[in-house]
């Protein structure tokens, strides 16, 4: 079995603690205003803790927010979220495009017992496309941990241009009690970021459980449950259309291990464009996955929305998904295993073996094959 082979920086990240200890400094409790918006409170704390200090939400105060964070420029700060934090639905405030809480900068630590709320269900209700989302890390040397966020509009954590960084122990979780489902609620999205290792968490949510984007390099992940509608622990999508022709969109170095996926639509998902946009799916493992209930166990797709795409040419892909291995895949799933390859990047190495996958009804997990004849991949799954 091929051995993977992780990134330096990743190495060395998983010998450093996620410290939740304030650095030696000054202490922010930010104030809390009843009944109005705390977003100034929450400036003068960051601006006056943002080198060396601690930023602290008290256990117990419900902070309502109304104006996005931008809490940026930090050096050695630790951010102790205790309490309750809430971006009420108020469309003429906030910017689909944008997050609603920005935290740039360098060993910078999150931790805490507290939730972060986004009053999805009024969004999801009311606006069913757009949103922002709710947080979006650019750290180098970090860590989150411990908090809940929940009822995200779209994203719930975003980690882009960052370096050595710890996710652990964190709560993801948006549902919808209406008929408007919770969709595009990616739980962590990964992207341009080197030395990411997410564990211990669980994510409920209606896409992405986690999604590795363009220039995700040496993300380590174990321990993780996803559940509600969730669309797997995704590769991609790569190589959307409407960037340049010849853009480099890739993802290497990558294992996950230990993960279970509950009631999802997919479980394991790799996923590109069959647009003219160049890139790499490369050194990726797959270890130890356990399904309950779920829609597809394995999803390789190089047409993802090949029909709606709008420069798209199915079966043109030119991501090339090689040196891939998933190892033991077992429970239950009712569409099986989906492979959907490109015949200008056929797929190379990709080793799958020990796999253990039925349907509720316990008979043989379909199998379904497109574009298959000139790619590399099994031993375990063989297309009819």
């Amino acid at each position: 079995m091929r051995t993977t082979i992780l990134t330096t920086t990743l190495l060395a990240l998983l010998h450093v603690g996620s410290s939740t200890a304030a650095p030696a400094g000054q202490q922010c409790v930010v104030a809390h205003t009843p009944g109005g918006d705390d977003h100034g409170n929450v400036v003068t704390a960051f601006n006056n803790c943002k080198t060396g200090g601690t930023v602290v939400f008290s256990a117990g105060t419900d902070y309502q927010v109304l104006t996005p964070i931008k809490a940026t420029g930090l050096s050695n700060v630790d951010i102790v979220i205790d309490g309750n934090v809430t971006f009420p639905y108020n469309n003429a405030q906030w910017d689909p495009k944008l997050e609603y809480w920005q935290i740039a900068g360098n060993d910078v630590h999150i931790s805490g017992t507290g939730s972060i709320t986004a009053d999805g269900q009024l969004w999801w209700d009311n606006q069913p496309s757009g949103g922002p989302s709710v947080m979006v890390i650019n750290v180098h040397n970090g860590s989150l941990s411990g908090i809940t966020i929940t009822q995200a509009r779209a994203g719930h954590l975003k980690i882009s241009f960052s370096s050595s960084f710890e996710v652990a122990n964190i709560t993801a979780s948006s549902v919808s009690s209406s008929a408007n489902p919770a969709k595009n609620t990616d739980g962590i999205d990964v992207s341009g970021s080197t030395g990411v290792y997410i564990h211990d968490s669980t994510i409920i949510n209606g896409d992405d459980a986690i999604a590795l984007e363009g220039g995700a390099d040496g993300v380590e992940i174990r321990r993780v449950h996803c559940g509600g509608w969730c669309h797997g622990v995704s590769i991609g999508s790569l190589g959307p259309p409407g960037k340049a022709n010849g853009s480099i969109a890739s993802v290497q170095n990558v294992w996950v291990e230990d993960v279970s996926f509950e009631g999802c639509s997919t479980a394991i998902h790799i996923k590109s464009w069959p647009s003219s946009v160049q890139g790499w799916a490369n050194n990726i493992t797959y270890k130890n996955v356990a399904l309950n209930n779920v829609g597809y166990a394995i999803n390789f797709d190089q047409n993802y929305f090949a029909k709606d795409c709008k420069g798209c040419q199915r079966d043109h892909s030119l991501i090339q998904f090689e040196n891939i291995t998933i190892e033991g895949v077992s429970g239950t799933s009712t569409l099986g295993n989906y492979f959907d390859f490109s015949e200008l990047a056929p797929a190379k190495n990709i080793v799958i073996e020990d796999i253990s996958v039925v349907t509720p009804a316990n008979k043989s997990a379909p199998i379904t094959c497109n574009s298959t004849s000139r790619s590399q991949f099994g031993p375990a799954v063989v297309c009819p």
